[in-house]
């Protein structure tokens, strides 16, 4: 190759480079400008794309302008797919504090039932999705032991022992994620045994109390049936937790606990079919 053969070639190469940086720059730039002007749309794309940390950072934006608990409920549930535990655990703390949040609750469980009724969700994502305030305390506890913050945990399901309305809901939860191979099993067994007969009262015992008064409630069966999934949903969770705490604790009830388990299992499997 002579000199000018080079002196073209390298010209060339170089037009091609520029071109490619100015694609690349127009297409940066356009991003960062969806992201900005209409960062709703951008979290779409980001979705399908599979980017699910560009899409939670999209609906951090959202919630940055609107300040809308809606807005934050769905910052708060993609952060979860993302595994950034402290960032979700302190915005459930900021949902939680508004003033208005057990009317957002309560507008939330509602919503979730009209749209079961009017057939718009299946009767598995209703009995999920039901219990909004449930699901962030629980998500509260496991995003702590996620980070092995495990007292935080523990603190954090028993203070809202009180207050829940499916408090087992909860404990279900955060008995599950201990049972996983996500914690040591020594972890396991230290936080179930606090559980099972701890300075807060035995866990089993109060299990066995809310399943009780879940049974007393009048018939299940009779019910109607948006009332009696959840009802028997809820009693999979109950019996589930206990099981699981007398399994790991070595409990003598253990398999009274499996047996009742089984059972709740395929009533609402036979009613969900």
């Amino acid at each position: 190759m002579d000199e000018k053969e080079y002196k073209v070639g390298k010209d060339i190469l170089k037009t091609t480079l520029r071109t490619l940086l100015a694609i690349v720059a127009v297409f940066v730039f356009a991003a960062v400008g969806m992201f900005v002007i209409s960062p709703q749309t951008t979290a779409k794309i980001c979705e399908t794309l599979g980017f699910k940390h560009l899409e939670a950072s999209c609906y951090e934006l959202v919630y940055a302008r609107s300040k809308n608990n809606a807005d934050l409920y769905n910052l708060i549930v993609k952060l979860g797919g993302t595994k950034q535990y402290n960032k979700q655990s302190n915005y459930i703390n900021v949902l939680q504090n508004n003033t208005d949040y057990s009317e957002f609750c309560d507008n939330f469980d509602d919503s979730v039932i009209a749209k079961y009724n009017s057939g718009q969700i299946s009767a598995k994502n209703y009995v999920s999705l039901y219990g909004l305030n449930e699901y962030l305390s629980s998500a509260i506890a496991t995003d702590y032991v996620a980070i092995n913050k495990l007292d935080e945990a523990y603190s954090a399901i028993i203070a809202t022992k009180s207050s829940d309305r499916q408090f087992e809901l909860a404990v279900y939860y955060y008995v599950d994620y201990l049972y996983s191979e996500k914690v040591s099993e020594a972890q396991c067994q230290t936080y179930m045994q606090k559980l099972a007969d701890g300075a807060d009262g035995n866990m089993i015992d109060y299990l066995t109390h809310r399943l009780t008064i879940l049974e007393g409630s009048g018939n299940i069966d009779s019910a109607e049936k948006g009332i009696r999934l959840l009802a028997k949903y809820t009693k999979v969770k109950i019996t589930y937790a206990k099981y699981v705490i007398c399994k790991v604790t070595e409990n003598a009830g253990e398999e009274d606990a499996r047996q009742a388990w089984q059972n709740a299992v395929t009533a609402y499997n036979a009613e969900v079919a």
